[in-house]
């Protein structure tokens, strides 16, 4: 019993004890339940076969997915579902124009591989300049 004094629902005593009526539906229900999962595990099996045979062919007639994310684009712009063309369009736009802060620049110049008029030359084109008055 719980602490309200009724009885809980999960509880062993709720239990409805076997008959065979009950126990010959549930072996009728289990069969139907494995035929459909054995016709399930056959399909998947042919759907696998024919994969393995078309996945060649596939390889060079395929389009790109850049191809299919425009063409879904393309169709969602034309039965004028723009929150699903955004969404495409977005996931389009991060491969065409990726996002500067996710490039990885990094450029390195040793200047003790430079002359001075290649150093002071450098120097110009960032801005600055060698001043000797300004080291004073």
């Amino acid at each position: 019993m719980s602490r309200n004094g009724k009885m809980h629902p999960n509880s062993l005593k709720n239990l409805k004890p076997f008959t065979r009526e009950g126990a010959r539906e549930g072996q009728k229900n289990s069969v139907i339940a494995r035929k459909a999962n054995k016709e399930a595990r056959e399909a998947l099996k042919m759907s696998m076969k024919d994969w393995q045979e078309l996945k060649d062919d596939v390889k060079e007639d395929a389009p790109s997915a850049l191809d299919v994310l425009r063409v879904a684009m393309m169709k969602a712009i034309s039965v004028e579902d723009m929150d699903e063309a955004t969404r495409l369009a977005t996931v389009l736009a991060e491969f065409e124009a990726p996002k500067l802060q996710r490039q990885d620049i990094t450029q390195v110049t040793k200047t003790s591989d430079l002359t001075d008029e290649e150093l002071e030359l450098a120097l110009k084109e960032l801005g600055g300049g060698f001043n000797p008055a300004t080291l004073n």
